[in-house]
């Protein structure tokens, strides 16, 4: 059920032709520090690598039955719950109207009743629905610059491999957004909000998982980065996770597999922020426990323009 929030738990994918590539590099603004940074936007019909079909929410549960794999079930379960119509939504006024005076189908009443419909409806007006969802599908693909998907795209199921040579930015910060890769993914830095599934291995140097508390960053194999740093998004890996450095200071990480990673019972304690993230992009907040007492808490700050940017946020590397 699509929420009321602008487009663009457990469940929680080289054109022959370069014409109009250009044109698709689209700008990207930091939510931080409204920086711009341009990136190549995928999918793309202009450049044949990045191309993609139009499917329906059938379409798209029928690919995820199809690949059987754990992500991909998990990824239906999602759809189902966040991005498939709610009957109940149906229910408009004319429709309602219509489905009691079908009820009376030809009795003594039903004359009278296709009157007052009529008048009901002369003086009622439903909402403009919203438009229907748009799901995708795409062949996995190497790119060697910059990428992020489209903001317009509600659901993106890539199947095959995505290799990024840049920075890989998929979704935006809501939860409207959700892109499946039924493959592995690896690339420079990553950015992600919204519902992101990776079927087989995350591998990267830097991810920023950024999101208003609900979506989810599921990887059904192994995850390799330098730096990992959580700012209300749910991360899950199926398989091993390797890091340097790791901090959730909104939601958690839970790793099924194998942990190798320095001070990972401490990954939620903001105050150890200091002692490897870059101090510009970090600042201080104040605040009031429950019993009004004040305290102070590290928080991102232009943490996500160094990402986009391709730099490190760790101390010291730039």
């Amino acid at each position: 059920m699509r929420r009321s929030m602008d487009r663009g738990g457990d469940a929680h994918a080289f054109s022959d032709s370069l014409h109009g590539w250009a044109d698709s590099r689209q700008p990207i603004m930091s939510s931080q520090s409204l920086a711009i940074h341009t990136m190549q936007m995928f999918p793309d019909s202009r450049i044949r690598l990045l191309n993609s079909n139009a499917i329906s929410v059938v379409d798209a549960r029928a690919i995820l039955e199809r690949d059987g794999s754990r992500i991909a079930l998990m990824a239906i379960e999602t759809i189902e719950t966040n991005f498939e119509p709610d009957p109940a939504e149906d229910r408009t006024t004319a429709r309602m109207l219509e489905e009691i005076v079908e009820t009376a189908g030809d009795s003594e009443g039903a004359i009278a009743l296709r009157r007052i419909r009529d008048r009901i409806l002369a003086s009622t007006t439903d909402p403009v629905p919203e438009p229907p969802l748009a799901f995708s599908t795409m062949d996995g693909f190497t790119f060697d610059e910059d990428v992020r998907s489209d903001w317009d795209t509600d659901c993106l199921i890539i199947e095959g491999d995505l290799n990024v040579g840049g920075t890989l930015h998929l979704n935006d910060l809501d939860e409207l957004r959700c892109v499946v890769v039924l493959g592995s993914v690896t690339t420079e830095n990553f950015i992600c909000g919204g519902w992101v599934f990776v079927r087989d291995n995350l591998t990267c140097k830097h991810i920023y998982a950024s999101s208003l508390n609900d979506g989810g960053l599921f990887v059904g194999g192994n995850v390799q980065v330098d730096t990992l740093l959580e700012t209300g998004q749910y991360v899950h890996v199926a398989g091993n996770f390797e890091a340097s450095y790791l901090a959730t200071v909104q939601n958690e990480i839970e790793v099924d597999g194998e942990v190798r990673c320095p001070n990972f019972a401490l990954r939620s304690d903001r105050d150890r922020l200091p002692l490897w993230v870059d101090p510009r992009l970090i600042k201080q907040h104040h605040g009031e426990d429950d019993e009004g007492r004040p305290y102070q808490y590290w928080y991102p700050d232009g943490y996500d323009e160094r990402i986009l940017a391709g730099g490190s946020p760790v101390k010291g590397e730039g």
